[in-house]
């Protein structure tokens, strides 16, 4: 990105945000989506389109998803935890925020203690 912003002031990202192989297969990305907006931005990206979920059956946690999402975009200097926490608490309630908030922590940790790298995976057979 650094290179390509020193050569273009017109640069604009479309980035796939969802594991299209598998909708419901969990893919916990959540924590990095409002970092990476903000690096696009801060290497000259004028344009984004983040694409999601927006014709299967549902993915893991996509509501929230598109909510840090379009915060992020509207608003780049909020805090992502901020953000989320008011997510959980108005989607799911105070009473059930933590617990959501637990299975996210399990998730994204299982990822970033075994340093697994999370892909799509298409069956081409």
């Amino acid at each position: 990105m650094e290179a390509w912003a020193a050569i273009s002031n017109r640069t604009y990202i479309w980035d796939y945000v969802v594991n299209f192989g598998a909708y419901v297969q969990p893919f916990p990305n959540y924590y990095v989506l409002g970092p990476n907006i903000r690096y696009y931005l801060a290497h000259g990206v004028r344009g984004m389109y983040e694409e999601g979920n927006g014709h299967g059956p549902g993915s893991d946690l996509d509501a929230l998803k598109a909510y840090i999402m379009a915060e992020t975009l509207y608003d780049p200097s909020q805090d992502d935890d901020a953000i989320i926490t008011k997510f959980l608490n108005a989607y799911y309630g105070k009473e059930v925020a933590p617990f959501v908030r637990e299975y996210m922590d399990v998730m994204h940790g299982s990822i970033a203690d075994t340093n697994y790298y999370m892909r799509e995976h298409f069956d081409h057979t």
